[in-house]
């Protein structure tokens, strides 16, 4: 079970440029009308987890859905990749844009091109150690998507339902996509420890 919350380089490679000090985030910002929150626990150090998702060159040999990877740029902080995926609608290639801010346990990125259905989408990885059973190391990972909608284009694509806005519609959307996200690192990396979960919407 993940936790869900909706609020409206490998580290040695970056020594020189990353740093433990607490910095302003993506997730602090007051530009973004929605968000949500997916944790997950998996049973690998911080250091091998942070690594996987750093590493973007390697998602095609672990993700089944990451068909390609064209690094654009990457200074050991800064990246900026094509990714190419089989989209959900006829598994044809879709290629999406993202570039990351990549600091201590901490991995930003945002879309310059979201979906037309999203005005901005942005958000945070968080990579967290802790003690597992007879001290294993273990990493607690939070996903956090932030967005605000096209609320037209939106609508069209997430027509409203007596029961569902397009909104909720929406959130849930972004929400399954990072249960996906971490379903698919656990696999990768380890099982799941532990989880828990809670959902609120803001916007």
């Amino acid at each position: 079970m993940t936790t869900s919350t909706m609020t409206g380089s490998r580290p040695e490679a970056r020594a020189a440029v990353a740093s433990p000090e607490p910095a302003r985030t993506v997730d602090t910002a007051d530009c973004f009308d929605f968000s949500c929150l997916e944790t997950l626990i998996i049973d690998s150090p911080v250091d091998t987890v942070y690594d996987a998702l750093f590493k973007v060159t390697e998602w095609p040999v672990h993700l089944p859905h990451v068909q390609q990877i064209d690094v654009s740029y990457d200074d050991g902080q800064y990246q900026e990749f094509w990714m190419t995926v089989a989209s959900e609608t006829d598994g044809s290639p879709l290629r999406v844009r993202s570039i990351r801010n990549c600091r201590y346990r901490q991995i930003e990125f945002f879309q310059p091109q979201p979906p037309r259905f999203l005005r901005h989408h942005a958000g945070i990885w968080r990579f967290i150690p802790q003690e597992g059973p007879e001290g294993a190391d273990r990493t607690l990972v939070e996903v956090t998507h932030l967005w605000n909608l096209e609320p037209e284009i939106a609508a069209e694509v997430y027509p409203a339902t007596p029961d569902r806005s397009t909104a909720v519609q929406v959130e849930e959307m972004l929400a399954g996509h990072s249960r996906l996200a971490l379903a698919s690192w656990q696999a990768v990396l380890g099982k799941p420890s532990g989880a828990s979960g809670d959902a609120k919407k803001e916007g």
